[in-house]
């Protein structure tokens, strides 16, 4: 009997766990796209969500940029991200971009955490029906969200790493959870940033 317990107890625990990293994991099998997971699926139009009830947009291209403002403060840096596939070299003043990071490197700090630099998350565009604004506009202080938006909660930078030159060296993965408890996943990886061509 105690057996038996122990197996049910054990069982209980890791669908508890499964089902806690499948809320934070939402975008396992869509490594380039936006995921969002409504907490209310029925205020959210059917035809827009996915058989798992997510709402899937793909991301095609990704480019980085930034500049020097301040040689003594440090430098800007910025990356944004597109549906389509844009090669590089592609005028990007053309083409509205689904989500957009931009941070600050200061001189003197040592920067040791993933996206420790970001200081702003936008995700454009959204479905109204979602509940999040058409555009959501979160204020970061450098890597770290301290309840700036009404309508977040958390959002956790797992990885924020770009790269021009290798592929395989890209790897970006924000989790954003707002109050409500939607889930919204941005993930890019194994495909280069490269610069925008912005002066």
């Amino acid at each position: 009997m105690r057996k038996n317990i122990h197996i049910i107890l054990s069982s209980l625990l890791l669908v508890v766990c499964l089902s806690g990293c499948e809320t934070y994991n939402i975008n396992r099998g869509n490594r380039n796209a936006l995921v969002i997971k409504p907490a209310k699926q029925s205020m959210v139009d059917s035809k827009l969500l996915s058989k798992k009830g997510t709402m899937i947009i793909s991301i095609g291209s990704a480019f980085m940029g930034g500049g020097i403002p301040d040689i003594k403060e440090g430098s800007a840096q910025y990356s944004h991200f597109y549906r389509e596939k844009y090669p590089q070299g592609y005028n990007l003043g053309e083409a509205e971009p689904l989500a957009w990071i931009d941070g600050f490197f200061h001189n003197g700090v040592e920067y040791t955490k993933p996206g420790q630099q970001i200081d702003r998350i936008c995700i454009l565009g959204l479905d109204e029906s979602l509940g999040l604004g058409s555009n959501l506009i979160i204020p970061m202080n450098q890597g770290k969200y301290e309840n700036g938006h009404d309508l977040i909660k958390e959002v956790r930078i797992n990885s924020y790493q770009l790269s021009a030159i290798d592929p395989e060296e890209t790897d970006i993965d924000i989790v954003i959870i707002s109050k409500a408890g939607d889930v919204i996943n941005l993930t890019f990886a194994n495909e280069l940033t490269p610069f925008d061509g912005f002066i």
